[in-house]
């Protein structure tokens, strides 16, 4: 947990530092094992890797970190996307991400401006984590970062609160209740339709009950003459 808190740290910085190297030549796609967005405003990373896994991290705990395994992502598309957009250099007057290409220990970095390139990657890996088998350590705690924190700056966070707070999720046949910070406050049961059907007598259930009851009470008296 250490080393991987340490790892995020490490790229955060060198989303900031590595503008300043004096090479601005854009590395090769062959030359790339990772691709890393980040924003100095903002707490999230997005760190692609060559072999098509990828990683959504919240600040520097590894526990708020949520990842996509292998061949989730065409690693050349997000290269592709980025690469004719880069900037050695920034513009102070509007929102930027940085972007870290990295060929192994070393790598090198530039800014990106196009907000719709930064929306169509950051969330389309977002969406990825929220289709993706248990990619959390603690899903509800991530969720509450993603109603708190936009992916891109100057965006309105990525999930509404007024969508969320409320609302239930079906887990097998247990509801899982959430509270309007997404923590879960209880499990319901969820009772099956068919089995609801069956365990509620219907009204003509009733009704046979009656007449027998009835005939029965008849019966009993005319004998008893």
């Amino acid at each position: 947990m250490r080393r991987a808190a340490v790892c995020i740290i490490g790229m955060l910085f060198a989303l900031v530092a590595l503008p300043e190297e004096t090479d601005i030549s854009i590395p090769k796609l062959d030359q790339l094992r990772t691709i890393d967005m980040g924003s100095s405003r903002l707490p999230w990373i997005g760190i692609f890797r060559s072999d098509g896994s990828a990683l959504l991290g919240y600040g520097a705990l590894a526990g708020d970190s949520a990842n996509v395994p292998e061949a989730s992502f065409q690693f050349e598309e997000i290269y592709n996307l980025l690469v004719p957009h880069l900037k050695p250099d920034f513009n102070d007057d509007v929102d930027r991400m940085g972007v870290g290409l990295y060929t192994g220990s070393s790598g090198k970095g530039f800014y990106l401006e196009d907000k719709e390139i930064m929306r169509k990657i950051m969330h389309g890996l977002c969406d990825k984590v929220l289709a993706s088998p248990n990619p959390f350590v603690d899903e509800a705690r991530f969720r509450g970062f993603l109603r708190e924190h936009p992916l891109v700056p100057g965006d309105p966070p990525y999930l509404k609160a007024d969508e969320e707070a409320d609302k239930g999720e079906v887990k097998g046949n247990r509801l899982e209740v959430k509270g309007e910070e997404g923590e879960v406050i209880g499990m319901e049961t969820e009772t099956p339709v068919a089995a609801t059907k069956a365990g509620r007598p219907s009204l003509l259930f009733y009704a046979g009950i009656g007449v027998l009851a009835c005939v029965g009470a008849a019966l009993f008296l005319t004998r008893k003459r």
